[in-house]
């Protein structure tokens, strides 16, 4: 968390990623500080809520704001050609490898925080 927040000062990305290290931290002190963390599952009669509701409410927010904005960033879309037309790109002329892995990642953010 140190190291990217240090990051974060040259590069705006890494905000992003302080963001989600800090979460990943919030959900591990608050799930290990639960009451009956360690009683096994027994159903969900003694579920007890973890963690501070608002925190949990914004880092919720801010991953499925991520995900919105990752999964319309996979959308083929229109660009100008040479020629003077606008051209599709296709999917093989973008890097959606990198796209999809950010999608699936904000995707895992959001099910952790809402079982949070």
């Amino acid at each position: 968390v140190l190291h990217t927040g240090w990051a974060a000062r040259a590069d705006r990305h890494h905000l992003h990623h302080l963001v989600g290290a800090f979460a990943m931290a919030y959900m591990s002190v608050a799930m290990a500080a639960a009451p009956g963390a360690h009683a096994g599952h027994v159903g969900h009669a003694g579920h007890a809520d973890a963690g501070v509701p608002v925190l949990t409410g914004a880092l919720l927010l801010y991953f499925a704001g991520y995900v919105l904005w990752s999964g319309a960033r996979l959308a083929p879309r229109a660009v100008a050609s040479a020629a003077g037309g606008t051209a599709v790109l296709g999917w093989a002329d973008r890097s959606e490898v990198a796209l999809a892995c950010r999608l699936s990642m904000g995707i895992g953010m959001v099910a952790m925080l809402l079982t949070l």
